[in-house]
């Protein structure tokens, strides 16, 4: 090999003289490094949004599954504080005892939550609700601090609204948000009891309570359902209903002023950016058809209507389910007229 110079540059000259890199092949070459960098951020921004998605949706159903766990934990301490006394029948112009039977100033009542609410609409309140009283110790009164066994009303149901109308005036942006599915907690303190005010007749207590006893407990919740069950009883015997009120007021059943030994629940709740996408478009109340859950012996099928019609909205959406048991049911081997 030679070096020689020429118009002042110097040349190397010999077997690898004509190597190098043409002009083609720089341009293949960056096109090719352009490719991959187009294809690497294409991957990229898909694990950005894939990490966004998973990340709200591990915050969303969080929110939903300490919601579920708790109304199971007050659900589990409902109470009746059930007596026994004589029931009187007239004879000879006066009432005369008949027999020995349970007694309660409180109230256990479950059923579906448009008629317990009395708005009569299942786009509103769809599925079930619960109102019951519980030593929970519940109450503003800063006196009354301390004083765990106090009473209070409880109660929850699943509602569609606006989002904005059960938070403070100065969190509105006035966008409105659209209208959501929430889980709604009733919670009365033990100085505003109004049961033994009004009585256990009384729906009042659970239907029109005054302001700032409901709140909402999570968001894009979209369905509550709850079925009472006695001692020995499974989901599938006969005889299994969604109704049951221990005064007899709302629906009659042979148990009166007894609490069921459990309580199966399930929630139904909702990825958060799916039902905001669905709720911009008003579209959330058709996604329920009506008459659902009416019927125990059809829950696997009224659940598994609810998911396929998710799946094919591509909602993404998580069910909780637990069974209850209530601590302060109480039960006697002869039932009434032997305490």
């Amino acid at each position: 090999m030679t070096i020689a110079r020429e118009s002042g540059w110097l040349v190397r000259r010999g077997a690898g003289a004509g190597a190098g890199v043409t002009l083609v092949e720089l341009l293949v070459s960056m096109a090719i490094f352009s490719l991959v960098v187009v294809l690497l951020s294409g991957v990229l921004a898909r694990t950005q949004e894939v990490n966004r998605s998973v990340s709200s949706q591990v915050y969303q159903f969080r929110e939903a599954r300490r919601a579920f766990d708790a109304m199971s934990q007050v659900l589990a301490q409902a109470t009746l504080q059930t007596y026994w006394d004589y029931d009187h029948v007239e004879a000879g112009g006066r009432l005369v005892p008949s027999a020995y039977v349970p007694r309660s100033d409180l109230r256990f009542v479950a059923g579906r939550a448009s008629v317990l609410l009395d708005s009569g609409d299942e786009r509103v309140h769809p599925g079930h609700a619960l109102f019951f009283q519980a030593h929970t110790g519940f109450s503003r009164d800063p006196d009354a601090a301390g004083f765990n066994g106090l009473l209070n009303s409880w109660g929850y149901f699943v509602e569609y609204g606006d989002r904005n109308d059960r938070q403070p005036g100065f969190l509105d942006d006035g966008s409105g948000g659209g209208r959501l599915y929430r889980l709604v907690e009733f919670r009365q303190p033990a100085e505003q009891l109004t049961i033994f005010r009004d009585g256990a007749a009384d729906n009042g207590w659970f239907r029109s309570p005054p302001p700032g006893q409901r709140r909402v407990l999570a968001e894009n919740i979209l369905l509550l359902t709850a079925l009472p069950l006695w001692p020995g009883q499974d989901e599938d015997d006969a005889g299994v209903a969604y109704d049951y009120d221990s005064a007899g007021i709302l629906s009659s059943q042979p148990r009166m002023h007894q609490l069921p030994a459990r309580v199966r629940l399930t929630l139904v709740a909702l990825e958060a950016g799916a039902a905001g996408r669905l709720a911009a478009e008003d579209r959330l109340a058709t996604l329920l058809p009506e008459g659902l859950f009416a019927d125990p012996a059809r829950f696997e099928a009224d659940l598994g209507q609810v998911r396929a019609r998710l799946d094919e909205e591509r909602l993404g959406h998580r069910v909780f389910t637990t069974t209850v048991a209530l601590r302060a049911a109480r039960w006697t081997a002869g039932g009434e007229g032997e305490p």
